[in-house]
Order: C-alpha cells, then sequence, then structure tokens
C-alpha cells in the first residue's frame, strides 16, 4: 500500500480504517521499513485523526524504546485536539523504565482537563505499576494534589489496578481514612468510577467523613452507586 492511501486511511473518520492504518503501519515495520519519517511527518498533520494515529502507531511498533516513545507522547502532549492528547497517554503505558523524562511527561499529562486523558494516563500508570513498584508513590502524591485533574489520574489509576488485583482496596481504604482532604476527596471519587464491588465501595463511602467539598463527593458517589444498583445508567 502507498503512503497516500495509507494516509488516506488515517485521515477516515471510520475507526475502523484507521485501526486498518495502523495494523498496515506495523506490517511494514515488521517488514523492515523505516516508517519514523512518515509518522514524525503525520504529528503535524492538519487533521487529528492523522495524528492521532501517528501517536498511536509509535506506541505499538516503539514499545520498549522510551526515547522514541516520549518523543511522540511530547508532541502529543502540545496538541490542542483532546483525543490526540489521549493517545499521548495511552502509549506511555509502553514505556520500559519511569525515568525523569517519563515522569515529567506523567506529571504534565495529569494536569490535563480532559477527563479522558486523566483516564488513559490512569490505564498506563496502572500498566506500569507492574514494572515499577514506584508508581504507587506516585498515584498517592498525585492523590493529594490540589488540581481535580490530578486527583482523578490518581482515581483512575487506582481503579485499574483494583480490577487487576482487588488486593488493592486496601489502597483504597488508607485513602478513606486518610488525614487529607485531597486524598479523602480521590477515594470518594474512586468508588464512584468503580464498576465492581460495589458493596464495598458504599460500605467505604459511608466512612468518609471530610469538608464540604469531599462529602459532597461522597454523596454523589453513593447516589451514583444507587442507580447502578437499580439498573439506570450512569452518567
Amino acid at each position: 500500500m502507498d503512503t497516500e492511501k495509507l494516509k488516506n486511511l488515517a485521515a477516515s473518520g471510520k475507526v475502523s480504517e484507521r485501526k486498518r492504518a495502523l495494523k498496515e503501519i506495523k506490517k511494514l515495520f515488521r517488514g523492515g521499513v523505516n516508517v519514523s519519517s512518515l509518522l514524525r511527518n503525520w504529528v503535524n498533520n492538519e487533521k487529528w485523526e492523522v495524528r492521532r494515529t501517528a501517536v498511536l502507531a509509535a506506541g505499538a511498533i516503539y514499545k520498549g524504546n522510551d526515547d522514541a516513545i516520549q518523543w511522540f507522547s511530547r508532541e502529543a502532549l502540545k496538541n490542542g485536539n483532546w483525543q490526540v492528547r489521549e493517545a499521548g497517554a495511552n502509549i506511555l503505558r509502553n514505556i520500559k523504565a519511569v525515568d525523569k523524562e517519563s515522569l515529567n511527561l506523567i506529571t504534565k499529562y495529569s494536569m490535563d482537563k480532559a477527563a479522558i486523558v486523566n483516564r488513559s494516563l490512569g490505564d498506563s500508570l496502572a500498566h506500569l505499576y507492574f514494572k515499577s513498584k514506584g508508581v504507587l508513590k506516585i498515584i498517592n502524591s498525585l492523590a493529594e494534589k490540589t488540581a481535580l485533574s490530578q486527583r482523578k489520574t490518581a482515581a483512575f489509576t487506582l481503579r485499574r489496578l483494583i480490577y487487576k488485583d482487588e488486593s488493592f482496596l486496601e489502597t483504597l481504604s488508607r485513602w478513606v481514612e486518610s488525614k487529607n482532604e485531597n486524598k479523602k476527596w480521590t477515594a470518594a471519587y474512586t468508588c464512584k468510577i468503580l464498576k465492581r464491588k460495589m458493596d464495598i465501595a458504599e460500605m467505604l463511602l459511608k466512612k468518609i467523613k471530610g469538608k464540604k467539598e469531599t462529602m459532597k463527593m461522597a454523596e454523589k458517589a453513593l447516589n451514583e452507586l444507587k442507580k447502578r444498583n437499580l439498573g439506570f445508567p450512569s452518567r
């Protein structure tokens, strides 16, 4: 497939065609074709679909090549389109080590105001935990931050970790009992987005004691759980 046809697939409004472009790029890479210059050019394309495809492709083919992944993630971070930034947060899960540059990117992405970016970064951090246990220190730090986006990132990370290993419910319990108000708020938000172990989430929410903002989130989370138990769609 020539590069123009490939770019047309990458620019498509159809997710299925963009996925096909990703598969073709991976096939070219496995066949020994140097696709680096192509992807670097695409990152600056006028269409966000092409930029997103380039970032996701880089994450897939450069898995374990931290310098390459960091470069594409940095480029995505500068992008005005949240879907491109979400891709940049997504590919961080494929780094080998959480070094100084990776930590810098994690910090910047955690401050993104788009919740979908926070969620993608949270999923990446949960994935990285199993490569570096130091990630737990990072999410504990994020859970205490003033910025809502950083606390949400911590919550999305812990949610994913709980899904992988229920022993992380102990971490959630410690956040509930923390003296730090922001960490208690983060615990309430984590309970709100948990879609498993809702009985435990409800029990933990009822234990939260804090200031107005914290209690408001705890109440909102309890209402969310009630809706799910009654079979109503959550917002």
